[in-house]
């Protein structure tokens, strides 16, 4: 229990597994672009890469692009739900969404250093 808050929010395993494959699809999108240019790079390419269905890369990105911008940082479901029900103030209740939140995103300090490149190119 953090900042006094009655409660606390967990990622779930379900969460976990879902953001760590988009982001091995982000990964792969990035490699990929590099070494073939955004517009030679396909969806199936980045599926096959990322060793998933493109079907399963659709479930998680619209296009090629959405992919290399990567995985949305935003609130899950479970922990909007836990700060519109939590009781406490209001301050310490949104502060401990926002560290619950920046604790369950897993940084990649490659990521940046790789778009970065594509950028560059």
């Amino acid at each position: 229990m953090l900042l006094g808050c009655s409660m606390a929010i967990k990622s779930t395993l379900e969460s976990r597994r879902r953001l760590q494959t988009s982001r091995k699809i982000q990964w792969a999108a990035l490699k990929l672009a590099l070494r073939y240019g955004y517009d030679d790079m396909t969806t199936e390419m980045i599926a096959a890469a990322a060793g998933i269905s493109q079907r399963t890369f659709f479930n998680y990105y619209p296009n090629k692009g959405a992919a290399i911008i990567g995985p949305s940082t935003g609130f899950d479901d479970q922990a909007a739900a836990w700060f519109r029900a939590s009781s406490g103030s209001l301050l310490a209740d949104l502060l401990q969404a926002l560290y619950q939140h920046l604790a369950n995103i897993v940084v990649d300090h490659s990521t940046p250093q790789v778009i970065g490149e594509l950028l560059g190119t």
